[in-house]
């Protein structure tokens, strides 16, 4: 493709130029829309027609400006600053990425660019990695969601996907629980997961919503270091889109029941809950995700009044460290605020210290197990992620991140 290179301030008068073709078009299309409503009252048929050929001509007009400006800002910035950082670039400004490339692709990463149309897409090479990136990403994911698959759920998984596609949400990701060696309950629970009768009903109701949703394939290990080899074993017969590992179990018991803090002092059973995430990383680190790393805190009997991350910080910043160099991401889970924490799990100060620490894999899921709580707080999460750091959340396809520009 020939490249229309042009000076900076030529560059700087078709911006100013493109600014007042597009003020100019909004108040004539103004005056023209309030000419056409004038004519339909008084019967102008054929000058109404007119009208609104008119109005079809200034937005080409306007389109059509748009176009050569972001071709031109393209050609003539985008692809330049580019290449002082990257290797090999394709840079094609109205290019899109099929998810067919999606699926198949590697690690995808955000920048920050935004202007007019397009999708902007770019292929390039950035230290021996070879990238893929659409920088067009408006979507909203919840990568943390539960359906009568799910022993604490009874909601159908049609309706959590109708739910989520209502709200608007472009894709989500079921992630059933799957807790083998799960004590026994009150309730008589059974955390075992039929997989292949999951698997095909997920798999059949994502190709009925595919033109209104993106359904993902996932699970949410309930990790205890004697279930490594099996858990292993899993991983490599189903292929997953995303695989949560959390601490539900905690030498025996879940703090989810009272029967965790019975006897002992809150802060110890806090602490022994961390230490069995070290223990569980150290048995298995296959995941991509650790999900909800202060889980233990929605149920403790005073939950975070007395809980901080400067409380516990030696041996969370030994967690996360520890995730950061097995290349295991967290998750932003929303589930704090719906059980009335006011911050998400882990708390805040845990996504700054882990983004602080070279952190970059962070999710967001709602763990929603009913369909009022999906896409829960999401707005907060996404100030969160700001406010610790973060310019983009990831999604996982085949294992793979895909990161979304916030």
């Amino acid at each position: 493709m020939d490249q229309q290179k042009i000076t900076e301030e030529e560059l700087n008068r078709e911006l100013k130029g493109n600014k007042t073709t597009a003020a100019v078009c909004r108040l004539i299309g103004k005056i023209v829309a309030v000419l056409a409503f004038i004519c339909v009252v008084t019967g102008q048929i054929l000058l109404t027609i007119l009208l609104i050929i008119l109005a079809c001509v200034l937005g080409s007009v306007k389109d059509k400006k748009d176009t050569v400006l972001k071709k031109q800002i393209g050609e003539n910035l985008v692809k330049e600053a580019l290449q002082e950082v990257l290797e090999d670039v394709i840079y094609e400004p109205f290019g899109k990425i099929g998810i067919t490339q999606i699926q198949g692709s590697g690690v995808m990463i955000p920048l920050d660019y935004n202007c007019a149309e397009g999708n902007d897409h770019i292929k390039a090479v950035y230290k021996d990695l070879n990238m893929e990136v659409n920088m067009d990403q408006k979507i909203l994911w919840d990568c943390h969601m539960h359906s009568s698959f799910s022993a604490d759920s009874d909601t159908p998984m049609e309706e959590m996907i109708q739910t989520a596609a209502d709200q608007g949400l472009t894709g989500i990701c079921f992630t059933e629980h799957f807790d083998p060696d799960y004590p026994d309950t009150p309730e008589n629970l059974d955390f075992s997961l039929n997989i292949p009768a999951y698997r095909q009903k997920l798999e059949s109701l994502a190709d009925a919503f595919k033109d209104q949703i993106q359904v993902n394939f996932g699970i949410e290990l309930g990790l205890q270091p004697q279930l490594a080899e099996s858990f292993s074993d899993l991983l490599k017969e189903v292929p997953f889109d995303f695989v949560i590992g959390s601490s539900h179990v905690v030498h025996g018991y879940d703090p989810y029941y009272p029967s965790y803090f019975e006897g002992r002092k809150e802060s110890a059973c806090y602490m022994e809950y961390f230490e069995s995430i070290l223990e569980n990383i150290a048995a298995f680190d296959e995941m991509d995700v650790y999900g909800h790393i202060d889980y233990v805190v929605r149920y403790g009997p005073n939950q975070n009044r007395q809980y901080s991350y400067g409380r516990y910080k030696e041996i969370l910043d030994e967690i996360l460290r520890t995730l950061i160099r097995k290349n295991v991401g967290i998750e932003l889970n929303t589930g704090g605020y719906h059980y009335g924490l006011g911050e998400p799990n882990p708390c805040v100060n845990i996504i700054r210290r882990y983004r602080e620490l070279g952190g970059e894999i962070i999710t967001i899921g709602a763990d929603a197990h009913t369909p009022d709580k999906i896409g829960y707080a999401f707005d907060k999460a996404a100030d969160v992620l700001r406010e610790c750091g973060f310019s983009y959340y990831a999604v996982f396809k085949n294992r793979r991140p895909v990161f979304h520009k916030l």
